[in-house]
């Protein structure tokens, strides 16, 4: 029969527990030992026997792996259930494994489960990730999220330089009367083919204009040196 809605009121209102005072609650209600803190030691010594000793499963070596630096109870419960279904998890008639890596895992599983240490275990873990390591992993984010603002700004503003750039480079080569697809070359056959006409057209301007610039430099000759003379003469 289910619960009346008050107990279960109640009950949600008890599970209400702050992290930081989770090891707490679980001492107030006898749940874990109360020298926890000196019996996990020994849970830890199995642990890195446990990890010490050789296995050939693939899919536990990837759990061994991905937990090695921090085994918790749910680790060493998942490491133990991987090897259980491999070859060296078989067990003996009497119910034991005759493979010591099952047999430590099995070890370590078995203290994690006396006397709830388990439970203490997964509180610290709690308390070390909501105390540390998630306030360390926001500040990772907010650092990434503003290193991509300031990426798409500088994204946005060399997007602009290269379509300034692009179009002062369309503008030169409409000036400069070339295609731009190898402006060396074209640049050259440009020059071969405009020097003559300019150096033609300077010619004609020269020969056009040689008479005029001989009377203008004759009547200046003429000046100065009658200039000159009144100058002698005073």
């Amino acid at each position: 029969r289910p619960p009346a809605r008050g107990s279960q009121g109640a009950m949600a209102a008890d599970l209400a527990v702050q992290c930081g005072k989770l090891p707490e609650w679980l001492l107030a209600r006898r749940v874990i030992p109360e020298d926890y803190a000196r019996l996990l030691p020994a849970v830890e010594a199995k642990v890195q026997q446990a990890l010490a000793e050789t296995v050939k499963d693939q899919a536990t070596l990837k759990l061994i792996e991905e937990h090695k630096e921090a085994v918790t109870y749910f680790a060493a419960r998942d490491i133990y259930e991987a090897i259980c279904k491999s070859p060296e998890g078989s067990k003996t008639l009497l119910g034991g494994h005759s493979n010591p890596a099952a047999a430590k895992w099995k070890a370590v599983l078995d203290a994690y489960r006396r006397r709830h240490l388990g439970w203490a275990s997964e509180a610290r873990l709690l308390l070390q990730n909501t105390s540390y390591e998630i306030p360390a992993l926001k500040k990772q984010a907010a650092s990434c999220e503003q290193q991509v603002s300031e990426c798409t700004q500088r994204q946005a503003e060399l997007v602009r330089r290269e379509a300034n750039a692009k179009s002062r480079y369309e503008a030169m080569l409409r000036e400069l009367g070339i295609d731009g697809f190898d402006p060396r070359r074209e640049l050259a056959s440009f020059a071969a083919a405009e020097l003559p006409k300019v150096h033609a057209e300077l010619a004609e301007l020269l020969q056009r204009s040689g008479l005029a610039i001989a009377e203008h430099f004759d009547a200046f000759a003429r000046h100065a040196a009658s200039g000159g003379a009144s100058a002698t003469a005073e």
